[in-house]
């Protein structure tokens, strides 16, 4: 079997599994902070997606410490600004005097960055990991009209209110990480984003990626490391090694 063959049969395995734990996809979210700067990890799902996506990664997340999570759904054919003043709406009323890290999938991502970059997000958000996010839009999106699509095709005006952050989002540490064999990212350049560290993996999918335990790894490192504050950076080409904060790495 070729490996491009090999990498549609794993694609077309998480989107089954996808679809398997949809029961389990009510969004959730805990107890207001109990104490000042009490931190809750969000988890905002893509379009077509659901809460539930997030499950595997959220049980490695709980055994390597992390307690406090939260599911963020929103409606695919809302606005993203809509969906994120929804998000911010939540995280205020539900989370109390609490910071959040932010775990984002492929259009997640843009509602997640406009929450932080547009909205004050900055004043209560830690960390933002974006997974498999087209922060320059998809090519694909061209060819659906659906409205929420339309969002995602490049310069169009949510991806160009985005392509420069605003020096608050210095205050929030970012990661991205990059599924080298992402369908639905195109072309895979704009999974860099123009703000803090960016990693690609070469053999995982756009779906895939959220069973991958190497994606699971990388962003429990972040979320537990002590967040070194961002640096802007231009996007460069991806698939290739860099010394600077985009990496390639081939799994």
């Amino acid at each position: 079997t070729s490996p491009w063959v090999g990498r549609v049969l794993a694609e077309a395995g998480a989107q089954a599994a996808s679809a398997l734990t949809l029961p389990l996809g009510a969004s959730r979210w805990p107890a207001a902070a109990k104490r000042p700067g009490e931190r809750t990890v969000v988890f905002v799902h893509g379009l077509g997606g659901h809460c539930a996506q997030f499950e595997p990664m959220r049980w490695y997340l709980r055994m390597r410490g992390i307690r406090r999570f939260a599911f963020f759904r929103y409606r695919g054919a809302d606005a993203f600004e809509l969906s994120a003043r929804e998000l911010r709406g939540q995280i205020q009323e539900r989370l109390r005097g609490g910071r959040v890290d932010l775990v984002a999938h492929s259009a997640g991502g843009l509602v997640a960055r406009t929450f932080v970059e547009t909205l004050g997000g900055h004043r209560l958000t830690d960390r933002c990991v974006m997974l498999a996010k087209p922060h320059q839009g998809t090519e694909l999106a061209r060819w659906v009209p659906a409205r929420a699509l339309r969002q995602l095709r490049p310069h169009s005006p949510t991806v160009e209110r985005l392509s420069e952050p605003p020096a608050e989002a210095d205050r929030v540490a970012y990661l991205s990480i990059c599924a080298g064999a992402d369908h639905m990212v195109m072309p895979r350049t704009s999974g860099q984003a123009p703000v803090g560290e960016a990693v690609e993996i070469a053999s995982i999918g756009h779906t895939s990626m959220l069973l991958s335990p190497e994606v699971w790894r990388r962003v429990g490192d972040f979320l537990l490391a002590d967040a070194a504050r961002p640096s802007r950076k231009s996007a460069g080409s991806a698939g290739s090694e860099r010394s600077g904060p985009w990496r390639s790495v081939q799994k």
